[in-house]
């Protein structure tokens, strides 16, 4: 789990990896089912940046902001490169409504080399158990039928460490945990049941989601899940698939089977009582028949024989390849990594520049001497109240010059 094995063993991929626009081959195209998710940003990153995928087809239920994605996975996009993304818009719990349906939507997975699908969400998210399984089992099978359908040669899912079809649970909250390797597991069976040419099964451990390279704490970083992934998706050449008649629903699978059965039986019945009726002449006939059926028999089994035994990638496997498949990944998307770093230096050396010039220029400017505030003039006293002053002056002057004189008037009545 983590990094630790990629580091003590040599790594290795369990399929070749072959770069066919390298060898003037032509370039890949992909569907992918799961754009927005913590490993499809990624995913959908590597393909858009890559000159090994040419054409890239998003199965989503609203249309993805590619400029989120780019910014999220820390790189930019070109017009050229998200010229290559075709976006269909589509009501993801009827994709396989019915004939009508399966119809319509397989021609958008017409003509790829694969089909990515890492859709998946959280009990939280869904609320309830059946909701969970809409979106990790129903969805992931309904992605496998379109693509068989379609002719698509390779699916690739992403599923979780302990998968298990055959595991007991459920619906309770407080026992998700079983639920959820359950539900992985019947995707898995579900996919592999379609008998697809080529079929690739992911198991990591505990995700780092941060999206950091390199993880932490032993857990697998969601970048470094996305670059295995797509690594596995450039392996060598396989041969298209052919377009299968994939029934929508398991019921009118097993109701098919039951006729399939009662009409062999009835052959056997009347090839019985003709044998009895039948000459020699008719007995070689018949034998001449059963040659042909053993022919048929046996091209249907080397037809079986062509489909790739189903490569599931472990924890272990996944860390065995790690180093690989960050190489090939970080060629095509840390250029552009490297781009955004240096223009967020020249964006911050710019910023910094004004900051410096501005200090510079405030220094140049010549201070002012502040200059005296003049000083209060005293404030006039009001005419009245001068005029009340200057009478009340005047009555004490008369009472001061009327004193004195009083004094001598008494002076001389005493004399």
């Amino acid at each position: 789990m983590g990094n630790s094995s990629a580091k003590e063993t040599n790594p290795r991929s369990l399929r070749p990896h072959v770069l066919r626009t390298q060898s003037n081959g032509s370039p890949r195209s992909a569907v992918l089912m799961g754009p927005t998710g913590a490993t499809g940003k990624f995913i959908l990153s590597y393909l858009i940046c890559s000159p090994e995928w040419e054409r890239v087809t998003i199965v989503h239920r609203r249309e993805v902001n590619l400029d989120e994605i780019a910014k999220d996975s820390t790189t930019t996009f070109s017009d050229e490169q998200k010229a290559k993304v075709v976006q269909h818009v589509l009501d993801m719990e009827k994709l396989c409504e019915n004939e009508e349906a399966i119809n319509k939507n397989a021609e958008l997975f017409k003509g790829h080399d694969v089909t990515i699908c890492v859709l998946g969400t959280t009990r939280s998210q869904a609320k309830t158990a059946e909701n969970f399984r809409k979106v990790d089992h129903y969805m992931v099978r309904d992605g496998g039928i379109l693509s068989l359908r379609a002719g698509v040669p390779h699916f690739s899912l992403l599923t979780s460490k302990g998968a298990n079809a055959g595991l007991w649970a459920n619906d309770w909250k407080i026992t998700h945990g079983l639920l959820y390797l359950r539900v992985k597991g019947d995707a898995e069976q579900s996919i592999i049941d379609l008998k697809f040419p080529r079929t690739s099964i992911f198991r990591p451990g505990v995700l780092g989601r941060d999206g950091s390279s390199g993880g932490a704490m032993g857990k697998l970083s969601v970048r470094d899940l996305a670059a295995v992934i797509v690594y596995d998706a450039e392996s060598d050449e396989i041969a298209a698939g052919k377009a299968e008649d994939v029934d929508s629903e398991p019921a009118k699978k097993e109701e098919q089977k039951v006729e399939e059965d009662d009409k062999e039986k009835n052959e056997e019945e009347e090839a019985q009582n003709q044998e009895k009726e039948k000459g020699d002449e008719e007995q070689e006939e018949e034998n001449k028949q059963n040659d042909e059926n053993v022919a048929a028999d046996e091209k249907a089994k080397k037809k079986e024989d062509e489909v790739e035994k189903v490569v599931i990638y472990e924890s272990g496997d996944i860390d065995n390849m790690l180093v690989l498949a960050q190489k090939n990944y970080n060629a095509v998307v840390c250029v552009t990594e490297t781009k955004i770093v240096d223009e967020e230096k020249e964006q911050k050396e710019e910023v910094q520049d004004k900051q410096e010039e501005a200090v510079v220029k405030q220094e140049e400017i010549p201070k002012e001497e502040p200059k005296e505030e003049p000083k209060e003039k005293p404030k006039e006293k009001p005419k009245e109240e001068e005029n009340e002053k200057e009478k009340n002056d005047e009555e004490v002057n008369d009472e001061e010059e009327s004193e004195p004189k009083q004094q001598d008037e008494a002076t001389n009545a005493k004399e």
